[in-house]
């Protein structure tokens, strides 16, 4: 009778049974076994973690292309498709003040606000269409490296640690569980994110492609 281990590359079937061995001899061969088949099972484990490491640090380090703004500034100031004039197009030249400083007023600190349902669902879409409506303006080139980052950020933001019964787990935290990505902005305006994000590339890839940015799609 034979009893073979989980299936870990290279190991041979264990006897459980020696009928013409003493029972010391069998007792000792166990032990040596299951020694070598627990060192073989952590090694394996290490492996696993080791590769599962390798993707986490992937995710929290990802960055869409290597490069910084400013090298594509000239073509970043222009607008990346459909041009349509708007008060998005006024920027400050670098080095200057904007000589009309917008001053935000509203409740202090003091005060409470309520944010309902509707105020939320608004805000949203007004952030989607917003930066949608920064790529075909005229200047912000750092904006608009910053919202091309958004659009096509990895699908996991970040990894946390949950202990159960003592086992501690990674679980993945998912960009659209999160407020105002894109996945969460397409949402409350009733799109699917990976249409729009597909069409967007479409219609970026050229642009994207002089720019030596064509890696940011994916």
């Amino acid at each position: 009778m034979s009893a073979r281990a989980h299936p870990i590359s290279g190991f041979s079937p264990l006897q459980t049974h020696f009928s013409f061995l003493p029972k010391s001899a069998v007792a000792e061969m166990t032990v040596l076994w299951q020694d070598h088949y627990a060192r073989a099972e952590k090694s394996a484990a290490k492996r696993l973690e080791t590769a599962r490491k390798r993707v986490e640090l992937k995710v929290i380090g990802h960055h869409p292309w290597e490069g910084d703004w400013k090298q594509n500034k000239d073509l970043l100031e222009l607008p990346l498709f459909r041009h349509i004039p708007s008060d998005l197009d006024v920027q400050p030249a670098e080095g200057e003040d904007d000589p009309d400083p917008v001053v935000i007023t509203g409740a202090s600190s003091e005060e409470s606000v309520i944010w309902t349902d509707d105020d939320v669902e608004k805000l949203h879409i007004a952030v989607l269409h917003s930066s949608l409506g920064v790529l075909k303006s005229k200047g912000n080139a750092e904006e608009k490296y910053e919202i091309l980052r958004w659009i096509w950020a990895p699908d996991v933001f970040c990894w946390v640690t949950k202990s159960d019964e003592g086992v501690h787990k990674r679980i993945p935290i998912y960009r659209r569980q999160l407020p105002f990505t894109f996945d969460t902005c397409c949402a409350f305006d009733g799109q699917r994110p990976d249409v729009l994000r597909d069409g967007l590339a479409v219609i970026l890839r050229p642009a994207l492609k002089q720019m030596g940015m064509e890696s940011l799609i994916h």
